[in-house]
């Protein structure tokens, strides 16, 4: 982990030219995230760090970010909080979510067997595509 403020822009730029740099990070946070994310270019110098790979990343215990690492934040979500939607797959199919919160997943034409009853459409205020 290497933190911005220790180091000058010119070996910065240099070992991100020799892609000795691949993912920026927060370090108050814990999220790190690809060096082109919007989220991440606006942080503070004093809170980004730098990390040569993932695992480094993970290793110190850092999460992905939610807006440009979207599939792998979903899996991290899926993890810590079993209440959230399945991390996505191969398979496309629509989520359908209910007042209570609680969701059914459904393909495009018909429903999949035993998760989505006939009545779960009845109470459903939004739909969104999520990759199974």
């Amino acid at each position: 982990m290497i933190r911005h403020d220790s180091i000058s822009s010119f070996e910065l730029s240099s070992l991100v030219r020799r892609g000795l740099i691949i993912f920026g990070g927060n370090r108050r946070l814990k999220i790190y995230g690809r060096l082109n994310c919007k989220s991440g270019k606006r942080m503070n110098i004093k809170n980004r760090v730098f990390f040569t790979a993932e695992e480094e990343a993970i290793a110190e215990g850092y999460r992905p970010c939610g807006h440009c690492m979207k599939v792998k934040y979903k899996v991290w979500k899926n993890k810590t909080n079993p209440h959230f939607p399945p991390a996505p797959k191969e398979k496309v199919l629509n989520a359908i979510w209910l007042r209570d919160q609680s969701y059914y997943l459904c393909n495009m034409n018909n429903f999949v067997e035993g998760m989505c009853p006939p009545e779960a459409t009845d109470r459903m205020y939004t739909s969104q595509a999520v990759k199974r």
